[in-house]
């Protein structure tokens, strides 16, 4: 008699194998989501550091842009981080009211098109507030 599994088997085994990984493939893809967001808050809270550190040292202004934080004397960061929202792996969002007093660094966020800007009065306003993460020196951001 030959030894070896019959087809009834293989295709038993390949059916509870196709059953995990619809169970924990759900799993895997919220976790990445989770991650990105927990690295675009810890980089923008960062980046909000830096750029108070740049305007003790520089007469009290908030840089035009975050490329300024790595030019800046005394240098306040060697480079600015990719936001792990961004389709173009791009750098954060950054907005400077124009008297240069008020700031906003935010992610596109999970939706990939979220968007944040600070008028000189201090008011915030954000596009696609669902998507967007931001921070600044007049709010936080509550969600995501």
């Amino acid at each position: 008699m030959k030894k070896g599994f019959t087809l009834v088997e293989m295709l038993i085994v390949v059916i509870i194998i196709g059953i995990i990984a619809a169970v924990t493939l759900p799993n895997f893809t919220n976790m990445s989501s989770r991650n990105n967001t927990a690295k675009a808050k810890a980089d923008i809270r960062s980046l909000q550091v830096a750029l108070e550190s740049f305007y003790l040292y520089n007469s009290s202004a908030y840089p035009a842009a975050l490329a300024n934080l790595t030019t800046a004397v005394p240098t306040i960061i060697r480079s600015v981080p990719k936001d792990p929202y961004s389709p173009a792996k791009a750098v954060y969002g950054y907005g400077r009211s124009s008297n240069a007093k008020y700031y906003v660094v935010y992610s596109v966020g999970p939706g990939g098109n979220g968007s944040a800007s600070v008028s000189d009065a201090g008011t915030l306003s954000e596009s696609n507030g669902a998507s967007c993460i931001y921070v600044s020196n007049v709010q936080e951001d509550t969600q995501p």
